[in-house]
């Protein structure tokens, strides 16, 4: 059993979501702790849902709830000249989620597999790349996150 098949670590309402959102675009990217957790560098539970699409897809907004009851709105970020769009803030069966688009260079991923599904899961460079910028901030969870990644690393690469 790979660790996203462990219900502790990824809770069942995470999957339908996770399920939900493949379903209706089979192109979504999943990154964050989900993309990390599936490559053996995290531990833990997950908490919510980080997910890229290409700039060029359309996205069926009416798939994610706005949190809350405030309207979801597109917010833009530049990092290192990148444009990002960030739908914030919304759901997905209840699940907190945040909805990236990228331009496709930045859209690298490999496929996973969760209890038979296949879905896309970015790069781990990029989503430890996020963990040091939140954890920045002094977000704990990160500094947590960032913490473990170093030792699994240090652990997979020993001699």
């Amino acid at each position: 059993m790979n660790k996203l098949e462990n219900k502790r670590i990824l809770p069942e309402n995470i999957y339908k979501a996770i399920k939900k959102i493949k379903d209706k675009h089979p192109e979504a990217i999943f990154g964050g702790s989900i993309a990390l957790t599936a490559m053996g560098l995290l531990n833990r539970e997950i908490h919510d849902i980080d997910v890229f699409f290409d700039r060029r897809c359309s996205i069926d907004f009416d798939l994610f709830e706005k949190s809350n009851g405030s309207s979801s709105n597109v917010a833009y970020t530049y990092d290192n000249e990148k444009v990002t769009s960030i739908l914030t803030p919304c759901k997905v069966n209840g699940v907190k989620c945040c909805v990236f688009q990228e331009k496709s260079e930045f859209l690298q991923h490999s496929t996973f597999s969760i209890f038979g599904e296949k879905i896309n899961i970015s790069q781990a460079n990029l989503a430890i790349d996020a963990k040091r910028r939140y954890a920045k901030g002094g977000a704990i969870k990160h500094i947590n996150d960032l913490k473990f990644i170093d030792n699994a690393l240090a652990d997979l690469f020993k001699w």
